[in-house]
């Protein structure tokens, strides 16, 4: 292991994060991570799809998105037929088997599996408006 990757390995056990956000306070213990939050804030997306006018910011993202178009779903649900190319769809599809909803809100009883669909309850319900806003 060299110096460098055991000083990192090491930040890790010192809870020490070193790498800090100018712009919104975000740290982090590797330098990396910071640079994914940079992009973040600047807008740059430089990973081009080949197959479709869309780009994204990490190449994480372009090859998560590459799967699509391949059709290749490695993310299955292990209760029914579901699989999806991204894992946090799985995981929201989930919570349909266990009937969370981690999106509730905090002026009535209403929650849902999906964080939009609460911000939709709270924007544009009419008969909700006034009292969910």
């Amino acid at each position: 292991m060299s110096a460098t990757a055991l000083n990192t390995h090491m930040l890790g056990h010192s809870g020490e994060r070193p790498f800090i956000c100018t712009l919104c306070g975000y740290s982090s213990k590797q330098v990396g991570h910071l640079k994914k939050d940079m992009l973040i804030h600047s807008g740059e997306r430089s990973f081009n799809c080949t197959q479709r006018n869309q780009a994204f910011k990490t190449s994480s993202e372009l090859k998560r998105h590459i799967l699509i178009h391949r059709g290749k779903k490695p993310h299955v649900c292990y209760l029914c037929h579901y699989s999806s190319a991204n894992a946090s769809n799985l995981k929201t599809h989930k919570l349909m088997h266990s009937g969370g909803k981690p999106f509730a809100c905090d002026q009535c009883e209403y929650s849902t599996t999906r964080g939009h669909h609460l911000k939709t309850h709270k924007l544009n319900a009419p008969w909700q408006k006034a009292f969910c806003l």
